[in-house]
Formats: C-alpha cells, structure tokens, sequence
C-alpha cells in the first residue's frame, strides 16, 4: 500500500537501521577494549568502519526485498519476531561469508553473534515502544482511510476485522451494511446500509473499501464495485470462501481475515514506485537541461508570431483527481478559459498557429511537462491528463474511467504509443483508451516504460491523429 503507507514504511526503516547501529557502537566499545590491548593491530579501527558498511548495506539490501510487504507494516509481536529472526541469520552468513573471504581480523569476527543478538534486542524493544507511542496506530493524515461493507449475519466478525485492519495502520471512518447492529452507537464516524455507498463516498475523502459479501448479495456486490470504479477507490473483497475468486485478483491476509483486492498495480509495491520515480526525475531533469537551448528557440519563436504568452497552462486533473497546472508551449492564436474551456481542438482548427501547427505534430508543445514530472503532478509514462469537462465525459461512458487516477500521469501512455490519441469522437475511442491506460496500470513494469518511450520516439502508431 505504497501511496499511504510509505511515512510508516520509512518510520520503521529508520528504526531497524538505529537498532542496527546501536547494536554495533555497543560491541565497538567490546572490541574497542581489545584493541587497547593489542596496540599493534593498526588496522582496527578501518576494520570495523568496513564492517559498519557492510552491516548496513546488507541490511539495506534485505529491506528492498521486504520492507513493503503487509506482514512487515503488522503490529502483531509474533509475526514481527517471525521476520527479524531468519533475516537476521540471513544477515549474519552474508557478512560472515564476506570478511571470510577478505580475512577481516577474526576477533571482530567472533563478536559477529553479540551484534545479532543486540540487534534483534534493540529491533524488538524499539518496536514495542513504537507500536505503543507511535501516533500512527490512532487517526493521522497519512493513515489510508478505509470504508467496510457488509458484515457476517450475526454481525460479530466485520468489528473484528475491523479492530484488525485499523491494527496495521489503515483508518477506518465507517461500516455500511443491511443488518440492524450497525444501527447502534458505532466508534466510527460513518454508518448507513449498504445502499448509502455512493452518497459516502461522494461525501467522504475513502482510499479503499472492503466489501465482506457474504452477507451481500450478487447485485450488491457488483454495484459495489462499479460503485467504487466510479468514484475510484480501491476495492478489497473480504469473502468466506477464497477459492470462489479468480487467481488474478490479489490476495491479501489480515491474521486470520483473508481478502482478495481488486486491481492491484505493481506501482503499490514501495519499491516499484521508488525505481519510477528516480527514473523520472533523472530522465526529466537531463532533458530539461539537454534541450534547454531549444526551449530558449521555440519560445522566441512562439513570442515573435503574435507577441502572446509562451506557455499555456490548462488545469488537469492528476493522481487521486487533484488539479495541476500542466505546462505546454502555446500552440493556439485563442486559448480557452484553462479551468473552463470546453472546446476541443479538432483537424485543421483555425485557432492553430503555423509554429503551433509544426509543434503538435511532433508533440513538441508537450515537452514543458518534463516539468510537470519533477513537481511531482506527472510521470514520463502514464494515462495521459484529460481536461476537466471530457472526464465528466468519459465518466459517463466508461464506469472505470476513474481508475486511471491511481497512478500519476504521464507525458506519453500506453494508449498513445497503440494509436488512441487525439479527439476521442466515438464511444469505441474513449473505451479503447480507458482500456489501454488500465491495462498499463495493472501490468506496469519499468521495461514496460523503457518501451513506451521508445514506441513514443520511433513508433508508427505514435503519429496517428496528431495534428
């Protein structure tokens, strides 16, 4: 759950590397002492700086591959001691094999078992007074809110569940279901019947809601969903029987709750959104520089054509349906209203300037939101940003149009680079698009973006409908 989790992610990431280094200072005033009385072994103190490096890079490594899994954000005790303990060994042979082979001192070798033991000591410590101190386990802002629906007929198991979510970090602001126990005082801030939950999610800021449908019937279920692909928030189904999903659904565990989420994209994974955003910083920053000398041409030539601005900057709709800016060069003699404007610019607009004309035919007048991406509203690759009024459109014809607001979008797509770009005249235009930007959601992988660029540069599709 990278997009609200990763505050938590990172509290408990610096947590694990103060216990780590704790544990070493400890055992460096242990080895320390030895090396008072061996004057001669000069190379001590180096020793021990190399090992302080390793310790941490190992674990740094250990981490990537695990630090963003659910059992890792668990407050349970038990599961916490159940990932310390064999990644701690892991820990130990992998530094252990190392200053084997380079034949580091063997008396710091030997105090290798205090380190481990010190630091799964100081690890578990520091976690339980985390968990227990930790504003985090009460409502804060970067806390996923979260919306339950339905219940078990006797309405005794989705409280549970609920206790349990809010456990590992999730808000929960309300329950909606049919049954009579939910008319009761609640200690959430939202309750209703199941019927209530577009009016809540239309009234409510919700992250994702999970739908316990062995008390809802099949239409229940499936408006549920659309429901929620309409607004879109995550879905998280909550079942009595798991097999009754299809494998491609995501499955996830709360302690003994099993529940299976609905369009789980790679991009969720802490990691995966750490490679995509270092590449689009880097990438964007080099073509920035790269090209700043043609931005310094284009502008001049933008400004000698009419004397008008060299920018326009239309209001779009981002990550989560916030407004930004986005940065083009001015293409057109008339510009609409940038919040407002509701007409599109169709083949051979009079609007269109002779250097505007040259640009939009090579998606030249988008290179500007090369800025975009390092204000963070855009990425290089993902759904492309509509105006406001075409997405009340699209809404109206494709229910998970919505859905492509889980991710950050990009200067270049996946629907783009297949054909479907420019005016999206027909039914059969918008749902071919929606299609493409939700398959690249959910099948995002950082090759995937290295050959959407690619298809962007030299495809053959690319140039379709570009004028």
């Amino acid at each position: 759950m990278k997009n609200k989790n990763w505050k938590r992610i990172l509290r408990l990431v610096l947590l694990e590397f103060f216990a780590l280094n704790l544990s070493l200072l400890v055992v460096f005033f242990i080895d320390f002492r030895y090396a008072i009385d061996h004057p001669g072994d000069e190379v001590f103190l180096k020793n021990y700086l190399y090992l302080v490096i390793l310790f941490n890079i190992c674990w740094a490594v250990i981490l990537y591959n695990y630090g963003n899994s659910e059992s890792y954000l668990d407050n349970s005790f038990r599961k916490r001691l159940a990932l310390i303990i064999p990644h701690s060994i892991m820990l130990l042979a992998f530094v252990s094999l190392v200053c084997f082979l380079f034949q580091v001192n063997f008396f710091i070798q030997a105090t290798f078992f205090v380190h481990i033991i010190l630091f799964n000591l100081f690890n578990v410590l520091l976690f339980k007074l985390w968990v227990r101190f930790s504003p985090q386990q009460t409502t804060t802002a970067d806390a996923a809110k979260v919306l339950i629906v339905g219940s078990d007929k006797s309405g005794g198991q989705m409280p549970d569940f609920a206790e349990t979510v809010r456990d590992q970090g999730y808000q929960v602001i309300g329950m909606l279901d049919n049954n009579g126990h939910r008319r009761q005082p609640s200690p959430y801030g939202v309750n209703g019947q199941v019927d209530d939950l577009s009016l809540v999610l239309e009234a409510n800021p919700v992250d994702e809601i999970f739908i316990a449908f062995n008390s809802l019937n099949k239409t229940e279920v499936i408006h549920a969903i659309e429901t929620a692909d309409y607004h879109g928030v995550r879905v998280t189904l909550v079942p009595d029987k798991p097999d009754f999903l299809a494998t491609k659904w995501q499955p996830k565990a709360y302690e003994e709750y099993p529940a299976y989420q609905l369009r789980r994209s790679p991009l969720d994974d802490f990691k995966n959104y750490v490679i995509k955003r270092i590449f689009d910083l880097a990438f964007s920053l080099a073509v920035l520089v790269m090209l700043a000398p043609v931005f310094l041409i284009i502008g001049l030539f933008i400004y000698l054509e009419d004397g008008g601005a060299i920018f326009y900057t239309p209001i779009r709709k981002g990550k989560k349906g916030a407004s930004f800016k986005c940065y083009k060069f001015r293409t057109m003699s008339v510009c609409d209203d940038p919040v407002n404007g509701r007409q599109s610019t169709v083949e051979n607009d009079p609007r269109i300037t002779p250097i505007g004309r040259f640009m939009r035919k090579y998606d030249i007048d988008e290179l500007p939101q090369f800025i975009n991406v390092l204000l963070g509203d855009m990425s290089v690759v993902g759904p492309r940003p509509h105006r406001v009024f075409l997405q009340h459109d699209f809404r109206r014809i494709v229910n998970e149009y919505m859905v492509r607001h889980y991710v950050l979008p990009g200067i270049t797509g996946w629907a783009q680079v297949n054909g479907w770009r420019g005016p999206t005249k027909t039914n059969e235009q918008k749902r071919e698009r929606v299609k493409h930007d939700l398959w690249y959601i959910e099948h995002w992988s950082f090759g995937l973006d290295l050959k959407i660029i690619w298809l962007t540069l030299f495809g053959k599709k690319t140039r379709k409908n570009a004028f």
